[in-house]
């Protein structure tokens, strides 16, 4: 990468985060009206090559340099040029040396027949509620979600799930909504709140909610929309945390196999209490609170980075392989093995939760990442590279 370059990603990068001065928008706004012509950065690949590359540049554009944040803080003209410009940079920089760096040094197209990938799909509205008697309930995927009000369980448009006597001859009863990997789906408590299951989750709650508090137990991933009630605080237990609210959003990651807990607020407050009740962080909208080895601390974050996943997308900027894959995984159903050592990348960009696994692999081929796809099983491994 010249200076030029280095020079141009800079700039970019300040426009997204809000911090380019007037002279800096200038000269990037004086690269934009020189930079019309794309054709030297392309003109070494081939058809087959373009068409990869175009693939991902649609995704990096929206989700990789950031359009939506940076047309937010700059004027319309420029944010409209900045979309012209991003293909071109990203083209340039971004994209154009890694990927034709690594196509001609091994083929990674070869390695994913069509017939392999069509049998990969992208998650959808999945899951399985328990009742309190057993019952395993396998929910409708073309439904938006269930619904718990007086005792009875119905899904988003009325439709019956189950029956139940009214309100007041229930006792408090527990349900269990959890998600597959591939799977995500929406509940709307007793008390109206309301609750986004991640794939590979679960969700433990009550029939009715009785008493001064309403709690409820959470494994995996969720997002929640809670209702204010002054008086009866909403508590979400998981994996040694409890989170206190009266009314607020906020989202939840916390997988086992992780051992680490994020809490994020996006609105309201809330108050994040450490196992024992040793720690206790207060969050106020875009901070998060981090669980890990029982230690509890806080940090300033990226919303639309953190809650990707509600909004239908994958947010991949500053995670390391690993965190990709996992998340991936976790969405496609995929079991995901590494031969020898994993390679040691940030990620930048994303993908929309329902393309199908050949777009996010084409992210593996972009940053030099080589792979077999053998059923569900994704086998991940750096590729061979030619100076």
């Amino acid at each position: 990468m010249n200076e030029e370059e280095k020079r141009i990603l800079t700039l970019l990068n300040k426009c997204k985060l809000g911090t380019a001065s007037e002279a800096e928008t200038r000269e990037l706004n004086a690269w934009y009206d020189s930079f019309i012509d794309e054709s030297k950065y392309t003109s070494k690949l081939d058809k087959d090559e373009i068409k990869l590359l175009r693939e991902n540049l649609r995704q990096r554009i929206f989700y990789g340099i950031g359009y939506k944040e940076a047309a937010s803080r700059i004027n319309y003209r420029v944010a409209k040029k900045l979309l012209k410009a991003a293909l071109l940079t990203a083209a340039a920089i971004l994209v154009v040396i890694t990927f034709h760096r690594f196509w001609h040094g091994e083929k990674l197209m070869d390695k994913r027949p069509a017939n392999v990938l069509t049998q990969v799909l992208p998650g959808k509205n999945r899951a399985l509620l328990r009742l309190p008697d057993g019952k395993m309930l396998n929910l409708d995927g073309t439904k938006k979600g269930i619904v718990v009000e007086n005792g009875a369980i119905t899904y988003v448009d009325g439709s019956i799930v189950a029956n139940a006597a009214p309100e007041e001859h229930v006792t408090v009863q527990e349900l269990l909504l959890s998600t597959p990997r591939g799977g995500q789906y929406r509940v709307t408590l007793p008390d109206g709140s309301r609750v986004w299951l991640n794939a590979a989750s679960s969700l433990k709650y009550p029939t009715v909610f009785l008493g001064g508090q309403r709690k409820v137990e959470l494994n995996g991933e969720a997002f929640f929309e809670v209702t204010t009630m002054k008086d009866r605080p909403f508590i979400v237990s998981t994996n040694g945390q409890e989170v206190r609210v009266l009314g607020t959003s906020f989202n939840i990651k916390s997988y086992c196999e992780e051992n680490i807990i994020y809490t994020t607020l996006v609105s309201g407050k809330v108050s994040v209490i450490g196992d024992g009740h040793k720690n206790e962080q207060v969050l106020l909208p875009g901070e998060q609170s981090v669980m890990k080895g029982g230690i509890l601390s806080k940090t300033m974050i990226n919303l639309d980075t953190e809650l990707a996943w509600k909004e239908g997308r994958f947010s991949f900027d500053h995670k390391n392989l690993q965190e990709v894959m996992t998340e991936v995984a976790r969405w496609y159903d995929l079991d995901v093995v590494y031969e020898g050592r994993i390679p040691d990348l940030a990620f930048f960009g994303g993908v929309y939760r329902n393309s199908d696994v050949g777009t996010v692999l084409n992210m593996l081929e972009t940053n030099g990442i080589g792979y077999r796809l053998q059923g569900h099983q994704l086998i991940i491994k750096k590729a061979v590279t030619i100076n």
